[in-house]
């Protein structure tokens, strides 16, 4: 079973299968680690805080688009 280790709302989490909760916890967790992979490099880095919601709807977004 996968944990719901970065608190996605429990009625959504109960809704994806595992597929889609594996996705969601390896792409956030992926995301977070590598702003610089993801971002311009002329960009300024974006702060911490915003990063992670920027992390958490991709991966939301990610989880989404399996098909259940």
């Amino acid at each position: 079973m996968i944990e719901n280790v970065h608190e996605v709302d429990e009625g959504q989490w109960d809704r994806w299968n595992e597929a889609q909760r594996k996705l969601f916890n390896a792409v956030y967790e992926y995301l977070n680690e590598n702003q610089d992979i993801m971002t311009h490099s002329d960009a300024a880095p974006i702060e911490d805080e915003h990063w992670h919601v920027t992390a958490f709807n991709a991966a939301f977004t990610a989880a989404g688009e399996v098909s259940a």
